[in-house]
């Protein structure tokens, strides 16, 4: 697999800041987020 793209790599990471942050704040907010999206949180 090749490398991803500098954009595609931050608009990811902009996704899942929003979701920790917005719709599963405050402590666990990563881990739900993770589940939500079907993957672990590391």
């Amino acid at each position: 697999m090749g490398k991803m793209p500098d954009a595609l790599r931050e608009t990811i990471a902009r996704n899942i800041r929003e979701c920790r942050l917005r719709k599963y704040p405050g402590r666990g907010g990563g881990k739900r987020c993770a589940e939500s999206f079907g993957v672990s949180p590391q």
